[in-house]
């Protein structure tokens, strides 16, 4: 049975990992009801990030996704930055604290003002 009520789910301050983030990623590629999700401090890394980044590709419900502190790094913001090129539901992205690096900034600030997606990194 899919649930069809849950509206914002809250992982933060658990340690889920790569692992963790990547069984995360398959979750959200079925879900078709959760607007918000917060993985904040959840140390998915780019592996984590790129999995989330392929489920976001045909995800068509998720508005909200907290990364905050999760230790993504260049390649995890460019796998998001490609994703969002073909999402176009996803409109708050929390990439704080993370280490994207300049050119991981630079992708995706130019992703940000073709989309709709407000993206604070």
């Amino acid at each position: 049975m899919a649930n069809s009520t849950l509206t914002i789910l809250n992982l933060g301050d658990n340690s889920v990992g790569d692992n963790g983030g990547q069984a995360l990623a398959e979750a959200i590629e079925t879900n078709s009801t959760l607007p918000t999700l917060d993985l904040e401090s959840k140390w998915i890394g780019d592996n984590g990030a790129q999995a989330l980044a392929e489920a976001l590709k045909t995800n068509s419900n998720l508005t909200t996704l907290n990364l905050y502190n999760n230790s993504i790094r260049e390649h995890g913001a460019q796998a998001l930055e490609e994703a969002l090129k073909a999402n176009m539901v996803l409109t708050t992205l929390n990439l704080r604290s993370n280490n994207i690096g300049p050119n991981g900034a630079k992708a995706l600030r130019q992703v940000s003002t073709a989309t709709r997606c407000h993206i604070s990194h």
